[in-house]
């Protein structure tokens, strides 16, 4: 895993390490409140769209929380990590 790269269906992991922890919930945070954020191309923006959407928003925040903390969310099972 290269720092800084995001791979290709890895939802959630908008830092790009390869793992969704709580730099990734940070950025995802700040980014659907409007804040400066490190999600600036457009693989960080579809990364950060858990739900699939076309937003990023409450919903996609709640599902990175619950994964980062417990590895169970949607996104578990709908994309298979």
């Amino acid at each position: 895993v290269t720092p800084g790269t995001i791979y290709f269906g890895m939802y959630g992991d908008v830092t790009g390490d390869g793992q969704i922890t709580g730099p990734d919930v940070t950025q995802i945070i700040r980014y659907s409140l409007s804040k400066s954020s490190t999600i600036n191309t457009s693989a960080r923006i579809l990364a950060a769209d858990v739900t699939g959407d076309g937003q990023i928003t409450g919903p996609d925040v709640t599902q990175v929380i619950r994964y980062s903390l417990t590895k169970s969310s949607t996104i578990s099972s709908l994309f298979g990590y």
